[in-house]
Order: structure tokens, then C-alpha cells, then sequence
């Protein structure tokens, strides 16, 4: 932990250890894997005008998400 990490990256470090949590969200983290899809580069340049819309109006919003 830092400083820069606490001021401007707005980070939070936490650490668990030998708890049902741990497994919890090793569950949730392979669930999301199996609902993701692999994004290529070509399917990156693809995206669509509304998708990079999205993404640049929640870019305004980054630092307090």
C-alpha cells in the first residue's frame, strides 16, 4: 500500500485468510469465467458506435467507481 494508491487510484487492499469468504468468491470468480466471453483484438476494433459510447461516458465516471 501507498499513498498514490490511496489518493489517486482510490485502492483498498484487503486480506482474508482461511475463511468461508475466500471460497465464496473463488466460486463467484469461476462463475464469472464461464459467463465471459475472450475478447481478440478484432472483436475489440469491432465494437459498435453505442458500445464505445458506453464505455467513454462510464470513463467519466472512473475514478468514483
Amino acid at each position: 500500500m501507498d499513498m498514490r494508491s490511496f489518493h489517486l487510484n482510490f485502492e483498498v487492499n484487503v486480506f482474508l485468510m482461511g475463511s468461508r469468504t475466500i471460497e465464496d468468491l473463488i466460486i463467484h470468480y469461476k462463475e464469472d469465467m464461464m459467463d465471459s466471453d475472450k475478447l481478440d483484438p478484432i472483436g475489440y476494433n469491432d465494437r459498435g458506435l453505442l458500445e464505445r459510447s458506453k464505455e467513454s461516458f462510464a470513463r467519466l465516471f472512473s475514478n468514483v467507481l
